[in-house]
């Protein structure tokens, strides 16, 4: 089998780029929590704990709990 060179699988080129995808930068999780006023909170479901967490996380930092019920499979997400 032959060894290729770094130089055919990466080659600086110039010129205008290709079309690429854009991302959306507006978060549904941002809006949400960002509106929470203190002592407010919402039920999470427990397949999208780890998705709520981590933009709780990243928006609230340090201002959130996240609790499991003890009744159901979800959790509590209280802004503090």
């Amino acid at each position: 089998m032959k060894t290729r060179e770094l130089n055919d699988f990466y080659k600086v080129k110039t010129g205008p780029i290709p079309a690429t995808v854009s991302r959306g930068r507006n978060s549904t999780w941002k809006s949400v929590l960002t509106n929470m006023p203190v002592g407010s909170w919402m039920l999470i479901p427990d397949k999208n704990k780890a998705g709520a967490a981590d933009a709780a996380n990243r928006y609230i930092k340090g201002e959130y709990s996240l609790l499991r019920c003890k009744d159901q499979r979800a959790y509590v997400l209280i802004r503090k």
